[in-house]
């Protein structure tokens, strides 16, 4: 999935990761819009007012629908789709009534997971447990689907200059 498209905003890149998500993918990768010199996105950035970075890789940083706070928040929904994409328990927990993966991946931005559990399985079902409490969910489904997986395999989001 590409972010920051020109036109895009918030609230239709949430709706874009809800719609991913409802595919019950195992993995989503969300990169951010890069503008290549050359490309019709480059020849039409003042058009477009669509800010980017003048070297390599060239990643948009604002256009006429979205500024630096929105690409930031971007990215930070995009960091937390990469961690919760590959556990089933959140995938499911997004289909629970009032919620969906947009929601989850805020709350796990929000949730300060830094002196937590060291691994992701520990934090996601932290993270899970927490939410179905706010929730007025019961965790224990959720929980044990946590303990029957095998941790995920973690595709490796590749480096950026």
């Amino acid at each position: 999935m590409i972010f920051g498209l020109p036109g895009e905003t918030r609230t239709s890149f949430r709706s874009s990761l809800n719609f991913g998500m409802s595919l019950d993918p195992t993995e989503l990768c969300v990169f951010t819009l890069m503008v290549l010199p050359g490309t019709e996105l480059w020849k039409s950035a003042e058009t477009l007012r669509l800010d980017f970075e003048p070297a390599p890789p060239y990643r948009a940083l604002s256009h006429m629908t979205m500024d630096a706070g929105d690409f930031a928040y971007g990215q930070r929904l995009a960091d937390a789709a990469h961690t919760l994409a590959p556990w089933r328990a959140a995938r499911l927990l997004a289909r629970e009534r009032g919620l969906t993966f947009a929601d989850l991946a805020d709350k796990w931005v929000a949730w300060d997971h830094s002196d937590d559990a060291v691994t992701d399985r520990d934090r996601v079902e932290q993270f899970v447990t927490r939410v179905c409490d706010e929730a007025e969910i019961p965790p224990d489904f959720y929980r044990h689907v946590i303990r029957l997986a095998a941790d995920p395999p973690r595709a490796q989001r590749p480096p950026l200059p």
